[in-house]
């Protein structure tokens, strides 16, 4: 077993995103931005260098390798659509969530992504388009989306299952998940807020964010 140094980054690597049968990777770093990597090489790519007054630190990260996009949220509540093949450039970017974008993913095979903030969680489509968002207390928990039904599992001070709208009629106005179960303990010191930091689900297509 060996074990080989990527180095490149100047900030804390808070995402790192491997495909494995391309041999590539993809990660963030905290305050410097996202770097393309060849595995055999050990060598990377700089994407874009962030800067901190532009759109805070980098939260999450997700790649859609096939059509060469990757998708960011940081603090400030921005978020930014990266075109990979031409190094960087922005496809789109906006701040609408207005708080810190924790999770972010793209839909397999489809041109959608999701965003996750403390309040609300947003579906937009590759060209920037809101499609859907949700408003709620969803703060920094523990989420798990499956794509085809489009359920959102939710674990923060208790477990709460959403079914998200396909498509909202004003998603600029936003409204309310519907909530279709509520996993509570109720038993003895129940009464004290505690919060979950994990979860598991036995969903096939399950995508932790």
């Amino acid at each position: 077993l060996r074990c080989s140094l990527l180095r490149g980054h100047t900030s804390s690597v808070c995402c790192l995103l491997v495909n494995w049968e391309l041999r590539r990777a993809m990660s963030a770093g905290l305050m410097d931005g996202l770097r393309l990597w060849t595995l055999e090489s050990r060598q990377s790519v700089e994407v874009s260098r962030l800067q901190m007054g532009e759109m805070g630190r980098i939260f999450c990260c997700d790649i859609d390798w096939k059509n060469e996009k990757a998708i960011t949220g940081s603090g400030l509540g921005v978020l930014t659509l990266w075109d990979l093949n031409l190094l960087m450039k922005i496809v789109w970017r906006n701040d609408s969530h207005g708080h810190d974008v924790y999770a972010v993913s793209f839909e397999p095979g489809s041109m959608r992504c999701l965003s996750a903030g403390e309040f609300s969680v947003c579906i937009w489509d590759q060209m920037g388009a809101l499609q859907c968002r949700i408003e709620g207390a969803f703060g920094q928990a523990s989420l798990v989306l499956e794509w085809k039904s489009l359920w959102l599992l939710c674990a923060s001070d208790a477990v709460y299952l959403y079914d998200i709208p396909d498509k909202d009629t004003k998603p600029e106005t936003g409204f309310e998940a519907k909530m279709i179960c509520q996993l509570k303990d109720e038993g003895k010191g129940a009464h004290q807020t505690v919060s979950l930091s994990c979860l598991a689900v036995e969903w096939p297509d399950a995508v932790y964010l």
